[in-house]
């Protein structure tokens, strides 16, 4: 490990490479570039920039130590686990999983079949221990949680912040956004009467069945035909097949 070159005291480090240097330990605790904080990370960062160390040791070696993970990078370093809920063209209930990197890319994590379940504040719980178990096991540190507001995620994060103090859980700031926004449409009689006009609106665009059978009602298929009787005989066959296909077909043809 790199703190295997490190002299370590109680409360502080000194450079093992620093003490050869200056011909011993008292030499070298009167230097302040040569101890710090009995902390790996801080031992590591040292050495990469002492050189006593780069003097007594070649560069390929230099390079593996450097290179030798400490404690602290897994706690330095984690993803943020957001997910929700949604459901399918087959009413599938869904529940997916999405990390964000410290840099902000999005990794997807997986997507799970819940419909069997009954959305308890327990199956939340189970769901996100199971999810943190199998990230470990991948060697990623999952330092916070998201998700909406609904009443079961809501009791499962009380009970998760106890369970896991480490941990952070978060509500979507847009869901909030979304409340906070619905509080004040509840203030005005205006914006209470827009917003259940925009419902209804949306409703009736919802409604595939009847654009589905508008579409088939206005549904005219032009053919243009020329002046030759080959065209006309195509034009009929061409009638002919569709009409098989749709209920309202019309043939325009200009044949003599």
């Amino acid at each position: 490990m790199v703190i295997s070159h490190m002299t370590l005291p109680i409360k502080s480090s000194i450079c093992n490479y620093c003490i050869t240097k200056h011909g011993g330990i008292g030499a070298a605790q009167t230097k302040p570039e040569c101890f710090n904080v009995n902390r790996a990370r801080l031992c590591r960062n040292h050495l990469a920039k002492c050189p006593n160390f780069r003097e007594y040791v070649d560069n390929e070696e230099v390079q593996r130590i450097l290179a030798l993970s400490v404690p602290e990078d897994k706690k330095k370093y984690g993803v943020t686990a957001t997910f929700d809920g949604w459901t399918n063209v087959k009413q599938e209930h869904i529940w997916g999983v999405v990390f964000l990197t410290t840099s902000g890319q999005p990794l997807i994590w997986g997507a799970y079949d819940i419909s069997a379940e009954r959305s308890k504040t327990e199956d939340v719980i189970r769901h996100i221990e199971k999810l943190m178990t199998d990230a470990n096991e991948g060697h990623i540190n999952i330092k916070a949680f998201i998700s909406d507001l609904a009443g079961e995620y809501a009791a499962a994060w009380r009970q998760l912040r106890r369970k896991y103090p480490s941990k952070i859980f978060l509500p979507y700031m847009a869901h909030q956004m979304n409340l906070i926004f619905g509080e004040i449409f509840k203030e005005s009689e205006l914006h209470q009467r827009i917003s259940k006009e925009v419902i209804r609106i949306v409703r009736f665009f919802h409604n595939s069945t009847f654009f589905t059978d508008e579409q088939k009602r206005k549904l005219v298929i032009m053919v243009i035909l020329g002046h030759s009787p080959t065209l006309c005989t195509l034009g009929y066959r061409t009638t002919l097949k569709i009409r098989d296909h749709t209920h309202d077909a019309y043939v325009t043809d200009f044949c003599a």
